[in-house]
């Protein structure tokens, strides 16, 4: 508590009224003895206030703001981090609607150049098919087929691989309604039970072209096998023409196990074929479609010069 100059001359202002002037010192020095020891008692009150209540209780709140910092950085950390995850979803939400529209673009211009492949019936959206090698056709490598050179085929069964399915518009062209078989990746290991099937279907005629071997080695017991069942007919069979191992030895084994049938003749594609860039497409083994004409045209050569 603490008396100022102004209250002090207020007091004094008052005792003259009420003391008269003649009594105010000896009340005065009272009073003085009064306002000292109330200062001092005021003083005792301050410290003993700030030594038994407020120091001890800022003492006491040390611990407890000493335990609660870590807390407080914790409480900081999960502030922080809540903001940098609401910053990466904002970040990823944005970059999905990109690349959403991103991904219709490229799916609307993948479908745009999507193709199914006329051999196999591959789906594809590249230049080739990725099944069996045949390259999509457009206006630069479309050849209307024309040929006046054709025959009556209705006697006629053709059996091959990838090599003849390319060829199989202009073979249909020339030989008229022959029967074409022609599959994609056959190997020669197949041509008995392909036979077997064509003999149920009552498909397999009286002349029989066969061009396997494009895919891998040949073996006797599958050729004796075949020939069996081919036994009466008349057989044309094409060697091969492909830049692997096993071309060599599969013309000469052709060649050479031919020889004991007197039903079978040989049509020479290799070497009507071999090296004529021109006629083939990048794997030297498939036909362009000017090279896939040829192929129809030289098996017919082959045969009318047979007869």
């Amino acid at each position: 508590m603490k008396i100022g100059t102004l209250e002090i001359v207020v007091i004094v202002i008052v005792a003259l009224f009420v003391i008269g002037p003649d009594n105010l010192p000896s009340y005065a020095k009272k009073f003085g003895e009064v306002l000292k020891s109330l200062r001092t008692a005021t003083a005792d009150l301050s410290k003993d206030v700030q030594e038994n209540i407020v120091e001890p209780l800022n003492e006491a709140q040390k611990p407890l703001r000493d335990a609660l910092q870590p807390l407080q950085e914790t409480v900081d950390d999960v502030h922080n981090n809540i903001s940098a995850a609401k910053d990466s979803v904002t970040s990823a939400i944005n970059i999905r609607k990109r690349a959403t529209v991103v991904t219709k673009e490229t799916l609307e211009e993948r479908k745009a150049n999507e193709w199914t492949c006329p051999n196999c019936n591959n789906i594809n959206h590249g230049k080739f098919c990725s099944e069996c090698g045949t390259p999509k056709v457009t206006e630069e490598n479309k050849t209307v087929v024309k040929n006046t050179d054709t025959i009556e085929a209705k006697d006629y069964t053709f059996i091959g691989d990838s090599v003849m399915k390319m060829g199989e518009p202009y073979i249909k062209e020339i030989f008229r309604d022959a029967n074409v078989d022609a599959k994609v990746s056959r190997q020669f290991t197949d041509l008995p039970k392909i036979l077997e099937e064509l003999k149920g279907s009552k498909k397999l005629r009286n002349t029989v072209v066969i061009h396997l071997g494009t895919n891998g080695v040949i073996n006797k017991e599958a050729f004796e096998s075949s020939m069996r069942m081919l036994k009466g007919k008349k057989v044309y069979i094409m060697n091969t023409v492909v830049p692997k191992p096993w071309e060599k030895s599969v013309n000469k084994s052709l060649a050479e196990w031919s020889q004991e049938y007197d039903n079978i003749t040989i049509i020479d594609w290799h070497k009507y074929a071999k090296g004529e860039k021109q006629l083939f497409y990048k794997d030297a083994t498939h036909p362009k479609p000017e090279g896939a004409k040829k192929y129809a045209e030289f098996i017919l050569e082959s045969i009318k010069e047979k007869k």
